[in-house]
């Protein structure tokens, strides 16, 4: 009689209303297999859509893993990297740069190389440390009107290999030049 119970209870919590026989365990196998085979092939449409649209589609991934600067080093960007690089096999371009303390100057020779051209999708990657930035320190001696000109970037940013920082929203910026 307990064991009856015990089944009833576990009916109960787990929402069952029959046996968990070899019928149901097919049954969520057979389920779980059409879902993997839906998702596949909604992949491969989108793979195809990018193929057939004509535009370029570009890509820069960024990674930094080796910090010279308070930062610890980060050994999984590098796995991040071939995971992107698979993901964008389908790209007509992908550049990848490593540990680089420039971020502005990479987005703006990225975003020059394709200024001109017909930039139908571009994907950015990032593998590394960010923080968002309170502390913003103001050049004084540099004042139009009212305002004061900002000598650190403020909010999100990325922290390049030697610590400095760079402003997402500066980011945005440079990469819609890419048209």
């Amino acid at each position: 009689m307990g064991k009856n119970i015990a089944w009833k209870a576990w009916k109960v919590v787990t929402g069952t209303k029959g046996s968990t026989d070899k019928k149901s365990t097919i049954s969520r196998r057979n389920s779980i297999r059409s879902s993997m085979k839906k998702i596949k092939k909604r992949q491969a449409k989108v793979a195809l859509k990018m193929n057939e649209s004509g535009g370029k589609k570009v890509g820069l991934i960024i990674l930094n893993k080796d910090y010279s600067s308070s930062h610890a080093d980060l050994p999984g960007v590098s796995a991040d990297g071939d995971l992107m690089e698979k993901m964008l096999t389908f790209f007509d371009e992908v550049e990848i740069v490593t540990n680089t303390s420039d971020f502005e100057q990479r987005l703006k020779d990225f975003s020059e190389r394709h200024e001109s051209g017909e930039v139908e999708c571009l994907h950015f990657h990032y593998s590394g440390h960010g923080v968002d930035n309170a502390l913003v320190e103001f050049d004084q001696k540099k004042k139009d009107g009212k305002a004061f000109d900002g000598v650190t970037p403020s909010g999100e940013c990325m922290v390049a290999c030697d610590g400095s920082l760079f402003s997402i929203h500066d980011l945005k910026h440079e990469l819609l030049k890419c048209n």
